[in-house]
């Protein structure tokens, strides 16, 4: 987890969490409750892509996708990851 804005937004879809979790310390609450549940965690990153302009959004607006896998010993979430600049 990085440092977020604090008028990020975090879209969690489906499950426990779902739900938009607004500003850095809710995002920062969401990840900490997820990591507690979950621990000990790895994480893979495949299939980063970043595009411009998308369509409907802020002009110059840019998009940044990657696959990403959590998994533990006796779990695996598969998940997209999608983050909008």
């Amino acid at each position: 987890m990085g440092d977020y804005s604090p008028d990020a937004v975090f879209h969690w879809k489906e499950g426990a969490f779902e739900g938009d979790h607004v500003g850095a310390e809710a995002i920062r609450t969401v990840w900490t409750k997820f990591a507690k549940v979950r621990a000990p965690l790895t994480l893979a990153v495949s299939n980063v892509q970043e595009k411009g302009g998308r369509k409907g959004g802020c002009k110059g607006s840019r998009v940044v996708t990657a696959d990403v896998t959590l998994r533990n010993a006796a779990w695996t979430y598969p998940l997209i990851l999608t983050l909008f600049f």
